[in-house]
């Protein structure tokens, strides 16, 4: 072998060598973002008021999600029959226990309790709360939509009240924060109505 064929390969093994360390110390940016949806501030939950839950404990869940739904991925609506699942914009946490969590929040508010339990709850409860989720993601312009069953159950598994709800909130702008944002306004519209709801029922003793 030749030397100058020796010192061609050195200088090969070297430059790989190099491009080899540039990438470990550049490593490509992940541009994955991440979103969770938010409760209302405090005051903003419309109708709050102590109603008949001043003294029940209510617990919230479980939710249901569709199957579409229930991923990281966030999920965009093109058309009646046509989604759109997003690589990169994704649920910082499980989108199911996000929902839950945010509900119940947005529920204390407007019934102006701390008594409202997530699922699954530790201590007892005296109604809960059963949702099953049928849409809930933004359109191609933004829109947010919940569309869901709920219904209000007491400790003998009877169904005290039962409702079909829809709601649409229109983004500030055409962003994903904003998108998520009117998301999360649509999940504290139901906490009212569902407020709304219980405040119907019979106090507990």
């Amino acid at each position: 072998m030749s030397i100058l064929s020796s010192v061609g390969k050195l200088v090969g093994l070297a430059t790989l060598l190099v491009a080899i360390g540039s990438c470990s110390l550049n490593p490509k940016q992940d541009p994955s973002q991440f979103y969770i949806l938010t409760t209302a501030v405090d005051g903003d939950a419309a109708g709050a008021a102590v109603g008949a839950a001043r003294v029940a404990v209510i617990g919230v869940g479980p939710v249901r999600l569709p199957a579409y739904l229930d991923r990281p991925q966030m999920v965009t609506r093109l058309s009646e029959v046509q989604v759109s699942i997003s690589e990169y914009e994704r649920w910082a946490e499980n989108l199911q226990s996000n929902f839950t969590t945010v509900l119940g929040r947005n529920l204390e508010m407007a019934l102006g309790t701390t008594r409202v339990e997530t699922f699954p709850w530790v201590a007892g409860v005296d109604y809960s709360v059963q949702v099953t989720v049928v849409r809930f993601e933004r359109d191609s312009s933004g829109t947010a939509q919940l569309k869901c069953n709920w219904s209000i159950i007491d400790l003998d598994r009877t169904t005290l009240l039962s409702r079909e709800s829809s709601y649409r909130e229109a983004a500030a702008d055409a962003t994903t924060d904003a998108a998520v944002a009117a998301l999360s306004r649509t999940v504290q519209r139901l906490a009212v109505d569902i407020a709304a709801g219980v405040r119907q029922l019979p106090p507990s003793d």
